[in-house]
């Protein structure tokens, strides 16, 4: 477990614009965390222009969209655009 502001360099040397310093002064994640609690919206996944209906994600336990092929995947769930 890495925690905020403690990010080893062979992580942040990958992104040239890294700012160690960005939340010195702010909330730590913990804080935020729960200060906004477990808010979540539900993600439209659109099917495509075929004109079926767009399902949310909500819908779908992750165990029926992680690691399966197109052919286990529910019903207007398009295998390019699970997340």
């Amino acid at each position: 477990m890495v925690k905020q502001g403690f990010e080893p360099p062979t992580f942040t040397g990958w992104f040239t614009a890294w700012d160690a310093t960005k939340w010195s002064g702010g909330k730590t994640y913990e804080q935020l965390k729960e200060e906004l609690g477990e808010i979540t919206l539900p993600t439209k996944v659109d099917s495509g222009s075929n004109g079926a209906e767009s399902k949310t994600i909500s819908q779908y336990a992750p165990e029926m969209l992680i690691n399966k092929l197109s052919g286990e995947l529910p019903e207007n769930v398009d295998p390019a655009h699970k997340e």
